[in-house]
């Protein structure tokens, strides 16, 4: 379940960086208009993660 842990602890510093970034974006303006292109790029990252985690859960369970 290593892989479940390295997700968490990945959302958990993502959650810091989109909080720490939004409150420097809020006296940027242009901070704000590229912070929904920042958020889209990390949403596709754990999306990433969660199809990999799948698929070796898949390919696991498949050979025993």
């Amino acid at each position: 379940m290593y892989f479940l842990s390295e997700a968490h602890i990945y959302s958990c510093r993502f959650n810091f960086r989109v909080a720490k970034f939004y409150s420097e974006a809020s006296s940027h303006l242009l901070l704000k208009i590229y912070l929904p292109f920042y958020l889209y790029e990390q949403i596709n990252y754990l999306k990433l993660l969660k199809f990999s985690y799948d698929f070796l859960l898949k390919v696991s369970l498949r050979k025993k």
